[in-house]
């Protein structure tokens, strides 16, 4: 993904993240996350969180959301680890690349992208 393409917004958002992350977690053991299992469960953790069926997650859905995917890391990593509101609701405002006024499957995989 070329730089300039993206947001601003979420290249702050992603900074701030990262570097949460960096301080909580230290040597939080990455490899130990199946991905193919973290990505086929994301589906079924929005599904959950998308309250009106809508496809769009407002930011109370997508805390929820979030909350889904921060437990199922932990399951799979063994790390515990806080879970940061605050920083959700930065990412869902940061995360809406659609307009779709929340966040969608096409936003997660924008992000995703954006994040490589």
């Amino acid at each position: 993904v070329e730089t300039s393409a993206i947001p601003q917004a979420y290249r702050a958002y992603f900074k701030l993240a990262m570097a949460k992350l960096a301080q909580e977690r230290p040597s939080a053991p990455t490899g130990d996350l199946d991905l193919f299992r973290y990505v086929a469960r994301r589906r079924d953790h929005f599904e959950e969180a998308d309250a009106d069926g809508d496809g769009v997650l407002k930011e109370a859905e997508y805390v929820r959301f979030a909350w889904l995917e921060h437990l199922h890391v932990q399951e799979q990593t063994g790390v515990d680890s806080p879970f940061d509101a605050e920083l959700m609701e930065q990412g869902w405002k940061a995360m809406q690349f659609e307009g779709r006024g929340g966040v969608t499957m096409g936003d997660l995989a924008l992000a995703d992208r954006y994040s490589q």
